[in-house]
């Protein structure tokens, strides 16, 4: 869905679906975004858990996206041959390090079942 939203030049923010009314509109009315392809605008907007007070946007920017995903694949890739994100894909380290080194890896990924 990034990436989709990247070659648009759109920017996905990312909200836990869990929030409810309240937070949601907060996170909603919070961002204001415009459309770019510049690498050091936005691409992503990611809310924190908000677990000290109000949810707090962490942008992050066409360049940072790639260079974080690079560093992690040149670092990683020998071991990836299999990869377990155990987190909700609205995290950061979900969708950065679970899906785009997945997919720049070629490793497969795995989401375990949910544990009630």
């Amino acid at each position: 869905m990034s990436f989709v939203a990247s070659k648009l030049g759109l920017i996905k923010v990312n909200i836990n679906p869990g929030y409810v009314e309240r937070e949601l509109e907060y996170c909603i009315n919070k961002v204001g975004c415009k459309a770019s392809a510049n690498p050091d605008l936005p691409v992503a907007i990611f809310y924190t858990l908000g677990t000290t007070g109000h949810s707090k946007a962490a942008t992050l920017t066409h360049f940072g996206i790639v260079n974080m995903s690079k560093g992690v694949t040149e670092h990683l890739e020998p071991y990836f041959t299999r990869l377990c994100t155990p987190i909700p894909i609205f995290h950061i380290f979900a969708e950065i390090v679970g899906v785009l080194n997945v997919a720049t890896s070629k490793c497969q990924i795995v989401f375990p079942a949910i544990i009630t």
